[in-house]
């Protein structure tokens, strides 16, 4: 019970931490300061570029990944048959 209390207040506090890390942080910016680096194109792109790549790669692992279940499930499926058709063999001889 005082573990969990502990826990959650350990957690809460240090939620709060982050947020106002993170606002102390913005509060000394300017508008210009935070648009600053979006005027080099050549940065900006790269950015997109390595986001994009990265979605990429994420869908090409998810279509992978369900190739593989599907591949599994039906090898399962074939060997389970396969088992059947001999399991009657040996039994009608």
């Amino acid at each position: 019970m005082l573990m969990d209390l502990l826990s959650k207040a350990a957690t809460v506090a240090m939620l709060i931490f982050v947020v106002f890390s993170i606002l102390a942080m913005g509060t000394g910016l300017t508008l210009a300061r935070i648009t600053e680096p979006l005027r080099n194109v050549r940065l900006v792109l790269l950015a997109v570029l390595v986001d994009g790549g990265e979605l990429v790669t994420q869908a090409v692992v998810e279509i992978v990944d369900d190739f593989a279940v599907a591949l599994h499930d039906e090898l399962s499926s074939r060997a389970r048959r396969r088992r059947k058709v001999t399991a009657k063999r040996k039994s009608a001889s």
